[in-house]
């Protein structure tokens, strides 16, 4: 009797351990997924002792040779105010319109721009969006992100967001990004690609690289982000939007073309 228990105890061992086994092999939820990139990344607007700013955002266009580096910005015309409350978790940010030829990106650049600005437990709450993960093709795992409603109101140059998918590596840093865009005539996909500098041990976005299309046009614009002190906080200082205006039109071929949008006058309140 005590070696068929012996053998009983290690059958269930032998078990224990497969099924274990089995559990470290499946991809993680999508909660746990998010909150191992919220731990790998910076997020401005949830810096310790920011309890929220108000500012002004500017905006000012120029031109350079394709692939030159980015001039500093002229003088900005005002477009409104940007307020962010930390407690109220809440923000207000006005409408940015970049210069793109016939396209209006308006919702797809002000959802980049707040992409790494807060903690994605907080953009994308399981309640607005329905979060699946899938096993990725090395080493990480993709997000899903089905938004309940689409982002913005389709039309043809004017693309909503209908769903989202990252890639996120083993660090939980984002890799690669897909964007499913509602043209109001069908569907297109806008490719992202993330460049990230070291920041405080955690990973600071640096640019974002699109490449959008439907069927007759075709843009490649670039997102970048410089950040400035502000009373020890780092805050968005401009954000440029550069885009080859040789894919736009005969008028701006030739040149990359820019649109800046510059915040400035921070004024900061620190949490208590």
């Amino acid at each position: 009797m005590r070696t068929v228990g012996i053998r009983m105890c290690w059958v269930m061992g032998m078990v224990a351990a497969v099924r274990l086994a089995a559990a470290d092999g499946e991809p993680p939820t999508a909660a746990e997924l998010i909150a191992k990139v919220d731990g790998a990344m910076w997020f401005y607007d949830r810096q310790d002792k920011l309890g929220g700013y108000t500012a002004q955002v500017g905006t000012v266009q120029g031109s350079v040779k394709p692939g030159a580096p980015l001039p500093p910005p002229g003088k900005t015309t005002v477009v409104g105010p940007v307020s962010m409350d930390a407690k109220a978790r809440t923000k207000s940010l006005p409408a940015l319109t970049p210069g793109c030829g016939p396209w209006r990106l308006s919702t797809l650049v002000g959802f980049e721009i707040g992409l790494f600005a807060r903690p994605w437990a907080e953009q994308f709450p399981e309640g607005e969006y329905d979060r699946t993960v899938e096993a990725g093709s090395g080493v990480g795992s993709v997000l899903r992100l089905v938004p309940k409603a689409p982002i913005g109101t389709p039309d043809m140059l004017s693309p909503a967001i209908s769903e989202i998918r990252f890639e996120i590596d083993a660090e939980g840093r984002p890799a690669k990004g897909t964007l499913k865009l509602d043209m109001k005539l069908g569907n297109s996909p806008g490719l992202l690609t993330f460049e990230f500098e070291d920041h405080g041990g955690k990973k600071r976005v640096r640019r974002i690289l699109h490449t959008i299309e439907n069927f007759n046009l075709k843009i490649a614009p670039i997102l970048e982000f410089a950040y400035a002190p502000q009373t020890k906080l780092d805050l968005p200082s401009r954000i440029a939007f550069r885009v080859d205006g040789g894919s736009l039109s005969g008028v701006l071929a030739g040149q990359d073309h820019i649109t800046y949008y510059v915040f400035e006058g921070y004024k900061v309140a620190k949490s208590k």
